[in-house]
C-alpha cells in the first residue's frame, strides 16, 4: 500500500437531490446562503456594538481637534503593519498630529514595552494589534499621564491592563456579534465609528482602506466568516484596482508585471509574505512606508527591496529549518515530547515562527522554536495543530515567562534561560493526556466525492461562488480515483512530481503534488489510487485547463486493510506471537508461505532495481504479493546470506551480498514455513 498518514473523513454525504454549491453550504453550517454568496459592507456590524468604542472614539476626536500629539504603537507581522498604515492615513486625513512607533522584531520585541513608553513624546498611545496583556506597560504610560487606547484581537487574561478603554472583542464584557476580527479588522471598526462620529462619507474616507484591511486579514489566518468574509470579499475587489501606488507595485512584481485577477490565495502565499519578510530581517516600518508613501520613485525602490528582502528570507529560512529537523531527530523522544520545543542559539526573530509552521507540518506536533539572545533569555514562537490551543498551554506555565501572547494557532513568549528546562518539562508533562493520538493524527476532509470526468473549467468556476476561501471556509477538498498512467518529476531538484490519472474512459486528470517527490519511490503505472486536494486552473502558452492539487493520497480502502493485515501478521511471527495457520486452506497458505518460484522474482526484482532501497508497495505491486510473503522472503534472503536489510517506514534498505550458492531447503525460515503447506 502507498504510506498515508492521514486520516480521511467525509465531511458530510451529498443529497443527489441538492447542488454541489448547496451542500457545501449545508456541510459548513452556513445557514444565511444569500448573504454568504454575496457579501455586502452593509451587513458589517455596527462598531458600536464593541464595548468602550463610544468611549475610545470620543478621546480620538478630541485629541485630533486639540492637536494632541497621538502615537499608534503598531506590531511587525502584516497584520501589524496593515493596521498601523491604515489607522495613520485615516487619521493624517483627518489632520491629525500622529505619528507611529514600531518595535525592532529582534531588540525589543513584541508588543509595548517599557523603554519604549519612557521615550515616546505624546498625550495619546492608541496600540493595534497588541496591548492587552501589557499590564506593566500601561501602568508605566499611566504614571508618565500617557492615555493608551488598546485596540487588540489577541486573548484576553484574567487581568486587564488599566488602560483608557480597551476595544477587544476578545473580552468578556464585549457584546460585538463576531469574535472573528483581526487587528485591522478593529481598526477599521474604530475607523468607521470616528467617521460616523464624524458624519464624513465613509466611501471617501474609510472604505477606501478595505484592500489594506483583506491583506492583513488573509495574513493572520482568522477564520473567513461573519465580518472577516466581507472585510476580505470586498477589500479583494478594491486589491485588483488599488489606488494605493505601494500596494500597485509590490503586485506588479509579485506577477513579474503580468495583468491577473488576485484571490485570497495570492495575497497569502505571493503579497503577505512580501510585506512580512522586511520585518523578519530588516525593519517594518519600511512595509508601513511602502503602504503609505505617495512619492511613486519611492514605493518603486520600496517594492524592489521587499522582493529581494524575501529572496533572502528565503535562503535563510531553508538553512534554519534544515537545522530544525536536525535538532529533532538528535535531541527530541518523539514518544515521550508530545510537544516539540527547539533549543537554538541566534536564529533571526523573524524567522522561527516560520519554521515552527514547518515543524508542525512535518511531524504535525504543536511546537515551540526558541533563540537564545545574548541578555541569556529565550525569544520563542509557536504553532499548534488542530483542536489544540497552544496558547491555554502557555497560558498555564505562565509563571515561568517574561512575556506571552497569541490565540489558539499561534503564540509568541519569551522566557529566561534558567527556566527553559523546566518549563519544557511542565508543558509536556501537563499536556500528555491532552494530545491523543487522534489530535496527533494529521486529518483530511473530504467535502466532496468527484469522478475524473466531474473535474471541468465550469466546475472550478462552480466553486469559485464561495470565495475568498480561507481559515474556515478552506478550498473544497475534493476525492478523485482512478488508476496512474503517468508520473513525473518535477522542479529542479525533484521536490515536486505530477501524476496522470485515467478512469479508463478517455478522461485524464493532472495531479501535482507539491514537496512530494518522495511519492515517486512508492507508486506505480497500472496502479489504482485515491487522491484528495483542491482544484485550480493552469495558465501556459495561452492554454487554461483545469489541474489537481494534492493533499493526500492513498491505496483503495480495500487494498490498505489488506496491507495493513499481512503487515501485522508478519509483525505477530516476528515477534512470536503464536499464529495459527492449521486451518488455513491451501490457497490461503499458498498466499503466505513463499514458493521457491517466489523466491526468485523477488530476488530477481532487488537486483534489478539495483539501488540502495526499494519500497514495500513497488514490490507488492509489481510481483503481486503480499507484505507477509515479501518480508518472509527477505528474512530468507538475510539468513542464507544473500543480503542485509533493514525495513524502515515501507522502504526495504538492502544490500546484496557476494555468497556461495546454496540451497533455500538450507534456511530454517523457509523450512518452518513450507512444513504447513505439506501439513506437517
Amino acid at each position: 500500500m502507498i504510506p498515508n498518514r492521514y486520516l480521511w473523513e467525509i465531511v458530510s454525504q451529498k443529497d443527489p437531490n441538492t447542488s454541489i454549491i448547496e451542500h457545501l453550504l449545508k456541510s459548513r453550517n452556513i445557514v444565511e446562503s444569500q448573504k454568504f454568496l454575496y457579501p455586502d459592507i452593509a451587513d458589517l456590524s455596527d462598531p458600536f456594538l464593541f464595548s468602550h468604542m463610544d468611549k475610545g472614539v470620543k478621546r480620538i476626536i478630541e485629541a485630533i481637534k486639540t492637536k494632541e500629539r497621538i502615537i499608534i504603537y503598531g506590531d511587525y507581522d502584516v497584520d501589524g503593519i496593515t493596521s498601523t498604515a491604515t489607522l495613520y492615513m485615516f487619521l493624517s486625513g483627518l489632520e491629525a498630529n500622529v505619528d507611529f512607533y514600531v518595535p525592532n522584531r529582534i531588540t525589543e520585541g513584541y508588543g509595548l514595552n517599557i523603554n519604549a513608553i519612557n521615550e515616546i513624546e505624546a498625550s495619546l498611545i492608541i496600540t493595534v494589534d497588541n496591548g492587552i496583556t501589557a499590564i506593566k506597560e500601561i501602568e508605566v504610560a499611566n504614571e508618565r499621564g500617557i492615555d493608551v487606547i488598546v485596540t487588540d484581537h489577541h486573548t484576553c487574561l484574567e487581568e486587564l491592563p488599566a488602560a483608557y478603554c480597551i476595544i477587544n472583542h476578545m473580552k468578556p464584557s464585549c457584546m460585538y456579534p463576531s469574535p472573528y476580527l483581526c487587528g485591522v479588522g478593529v481598526v477599521f471598526q474604530l475607523i468607521k465609528a470616528i467617521a460616523m462620529t464624524l458624519n464624513l462619507d465613509l466611501k471617501d474616507h474609510v472604505y477606501k482602506y478595505l484592500d489594506l484591511v483583506a491583506i492583513g486579514t488573509i495574513a493572520d489566518i482568522v477564520p473567513l466568516k461573519g465580518d472577516n468574509r466581507i472585510l476580505v470579499s470586498v477589500g479583494l475587489k478594491l486589491l485588483n484596482s488599488t489606488q494605493n501606488i505601494g500596494l500597485y507595485e509590490l503586485i506588479r512584481i509579485a506577477n513579474n508585471g503580468r495583468k491577473k485577477e488576485l484571490y485570497a490565495d495570492d495575497v497569502a502565499f505571493q503579497l503577505a509574505p512580501r510585506i512580512n519578510a522586511i520585518s523578519r530581517i530588516s525593519d517594518a516600518k519600511l512595509g508601513i512606508e511602502l503602504l503609505i508613501t505617495k512619492d511613486l520613485a519611492r514605493a518603486k525602490e520600496l517594492a524592489n527591496l521587499l522582493e529581494q528582502t524575501n529572496k533572502q528570507r528565503k535562503e535563510m529560512e531553508q538553512t534554519i529549518y534544515e537545522e530544525a529537523i536536525k535538532y529533532v531527530e538528535e535531541q527530541i523522544n518523539l514518544k515521550k515530547d508530545k510537544i516539540i520545543i527547539v533549543l537554538s542559539k541566534g536564529w533571526p526573530h523573524g524567522i522561527i515562527g516560520l519554521i515552527a509552521s514547518k515543524i508542525v507540518k512535518k511531524y504535525y506536533r504543536p511546537t515551540i522554536i526558541s533563540t537564545l539572545d545574548a541578555d541569556g533569555m529565550y525569544t520563542c514562537s509557536g504553532r499548534s495543530v488542530e483542536d489544540f490551543s497552544i496558547v491555554e498551554a502557555i497560558i498555564k506555565e505562565q509563571h515561568y515567562l517574561n512575556k506571552f501572547g497569541g490565540h489558539t494557532m499561534a503564540a509568541g513568549l519569551t522566557i529566561d534561560q534558567k527556566n527553559m528546562e523546566q518549563f519544557k518539562e511542565d508543558i509536556n508533562r501537563h499536556n500528555a493526556d491532552n494530545l491523543t493520538k487522534k489530535i496527533l493524527t494529521p486529518k483530511v476532509k473530504i467535502d466532496l466525492e468527484v469522478s475524473i470526468s466531474d473535474i471541468t473549467i465550469s466546475f472550478y468556476k462552480s466553486l469559485c461562488s464561495l470565495e475568498p476561501f480561507g481559515a474556515s471556509n478552506p478550498k473544497p477538498i475534493l476525492k478523485v480515483c482512478g488508476i496512474i498512467v503517468r508520473i513525473q518529476s518535477m522542479g529542479a531538484t525533484k521536490d515536486h512530481i505530477k501524476i496522470t490519472l485515467s478512469d479508463h474512459k478517455d478522461h485524464f486528470l493532472e495531479v501535482i503534488a507539491f514537496f512530494n517527490g518522495q511519492l515517486i519511490d512508492f507508486l506505480n503505472i497500472g496502479e489504482h489510487v485515491e487522491v484528495a486536494g483542491s482544484i485550480s486552473l493552469n495558465e501556459w502558452n495561452g492554454k487554461v485547463s483545469v489541474q489537481f492539487l494534492m493533499d493526500a493520497i492513498r491505496s483503495p480502502i480495500d487494498i490498505e486493510q489488506s496491507s495493513k493485515y499481512y503487515l501485522n501478521l508478519y509483525e505477530n511471527f516476528k515477534n512470536s506471537i503464536g499464529i495459527n495457520l492449521e486451518n488455513l486452506s491451501y490457497d490461503e497458505l499458498t498466499l503466505l508461505i513463499p514458493s521457491y518460484e517466489d523466491c526468485v522474482k523477488v530476488f530477481s526484482l532487488l537486483k534489478r532495481y539495483n539501488s540502495q532501497y526499494i519500497s514495500l508497495n513497488k514490490i507488492t505491486f509489481s510481483l503481486s504479493m503480499n507484505e507477509y510473503k515479501v518480508l518472509q522472503i527477505t528474512d530468507i534472503f538475510c539468513e542464507l546470506g544473500f543480503l542485509s536489510y533493514n525495513y524502515i517506514d515501507n522502504r526495504i534498505y538492502y544490500t546484496i551480498k557476494h555468497c556461495p550458492k546454496t540451497k533455500l531447503e538450507n534456511s530454517s525460515r523457509f523450512n518452518l514455513l513450507n512444513k504447513f503447506l505439506k501439513g506437517e
